[in-house]
């Protein structure tokens, strides 16, 4: 009996050591995806998985996933610190879905932040959003292509609707022929966004900044929008600099209560220049307004501010 319980612990010690062994192989700090790959391997660079979501599970916080090739890699739901590199523009097909969706909320998740790049997020003209942010600190979306997002007049190629404080960075991307292209708007704290470097083009509505958010807009092109190119509403603070809003319904759309102020920006071609909406519009004097249908306002009644 006495070596039947010796027996027992070491069977207990050896599966114990065997499934921490497992755990610790399926939470890698980098994994891979490939277009020849299978979910049911261990996601490492000489046996990858098929998808990002196979891919995420076998994970660890903080890591990262790489892809081999520019294949498709599905859908993905993102809950805790990772970073998505698509490597050589590798594809989400998000026919009748939402592409990415970041939510990440684990008490034990100390960085709370998501990384995506070099990915091409294809609604296929039904997809609901091409990237859904809804919980996160810092969310960084860098040399992706995001389009044919149009199930309704609500999708947008980024969606943040937070209700904490947080962090979008957007930059070096193309967000084309969805319903609308940026919406960011919190119900707590403030909502802070950078976009630098893309464009937004063929849409309703370029960027819709609501409140909470505190934006940054530069180097950027912004055209072809049917409605308004940059509409801000609730508390939203924005920048807009070395900026082009170019043939759009209209250029630039404060709501009451914002502030925006535009330095070395371009509003050309459009419908109507800049809407009287109540907002207050400063200018530093060193940008073009001209060529609209109709002007519309003029910043903060004509004044500018100094430039140093």
């Amino acid at each position: 009996m006495t070596k039947f319980y010796t027996y027992l612990r070491i069977l207990m010690i050896v599966c114990f050591t065997l499934t921490v062994a497992t755990m610790a192989q399926a939470q890698a700090t980098r994994t891979w995806v490939s277009g020849v790959g299978d979910d049911a391997n261990p996601c490492s660079r000489t046996a990858p998985c098929k998808t990002f979501a196979g891919a995420i599970s076998k994970t660890a916080v903080d890591g990262e996933i790489d892809a081999l090739d520019p294949a498709g890699f599905g859908a993905v739901t993102i809950t805790k610190s990772v970073t998505i590199d698509g490597c050589c523009m590798v594809g989400i097909l998000a026919a009748g879905t939402t592409g990415v969706i970041i939510n990440v909320t684990s008490g034990t998740d100390v960085r709370k932040t998501v990384r995506l790049r070099n990915i091409s997020i294809n609604g296929a003209a039904t997809g609901v959003h091409a990237i859904r942010y809804i919980a996160a600190s810092k969310v960084y979306v860098e040399n992706c292509q995001l389009y044919g997002f149009q199930s309704s007049a609500a999708s947008r190629g980024i969606l943040a609707n937070l209700t904490a404080a947080g962090y979008l960075s957007v930059k070096d991307t193309n967000i084309e022929n969805c319903a609308s292209g940026i919406e960011a708007s919190t119900t707590s704290g403030v909502l802070v966004t950078v976009v630098d470097h893309c464009h937004l083009e063929g849409m309703t509505n370029g960027v819709i900044y609501g409140a909470g958010t505190g934006n940054s807009l530069r180097d950027s092109l912004l055209t072809n929008n049917s409605a308004v190119a940059v509409k801000t509403s609730g508390t939203a603070g924005t920048i807009i600099e070395r900026t082009m809003l170019d043939s759009n319904g209209t250029g630039l759309e404060p709501g009451a209560g914002t502030t925006t102020d535009i330095s070395n920006t371009s509003i050309i071609g459009n419908t109507l220049g800049i809407a009287t909406t109540g907002g207050t519009v400063q200018s530093h004097g060193n940008n073009q307004i001209n060529l609209n249908v109709t002007p519309g306002a003029v910043p903060t009644g004509g004044a500018v501010i100094g430039q140093q």
